[in-house]
């Protein structure tokens, strides 16, 4: 799996995989599928298999996809309000700008300077 990609689609490819071993009469014991699921996993999931790993028993399989499932969420969340955040304190500068800007009087040019000077009369 892709860092970045839908793990839906990868758990999916991971157990078609599975079923065409056992088509080929080629048996997983369910800790091995465990194991070899957690290691399919992006290197960003590294504290999360760790923490699996280190549990004395591992989750059943189904139990194990919804926590990876669960995992992959909670990090699009949060990979999404760090996003919301960057628009909510980009629109807010532009706010607190364009209020500053209502209250201070525009800088006159070189040329409207020029303008409003008198001549000298000769």
């Amino acid at each position: 799996m892709e860092t970045g990609s839908d793990v839906h689609d990868h758990i999916r490819n991971f157990f078609d995989f599975i079923d065409k071993l056992q088509d080929l009469d080629i048996v997983t014991d369910e800790d091995l599928t465990s194991v070899m699921l957690l290691y399919s996993l992006p290197v960003n999931f590294e504290t999360f298999r760790v923490a699996i790993e280190t549990r004395d028993v591992l989750p059943k399989l189904d139990t194990l996809q919804i926590k990876i499932i669960y995992e992959w969420q909670s990090r699009a969340d949060q990979f999404l309000s760090k996003d919301d955040g960057a628009y909510t304190a980009k629109f807010e500068n532009q706010f607190r700008n364009q209020r500053f800007k209502a209250k201070t009087k525009p800088k006159e040019t070189f040329d409207e300077r020029k303008r409003k000077t008198p001549k000298p009369h000769r």
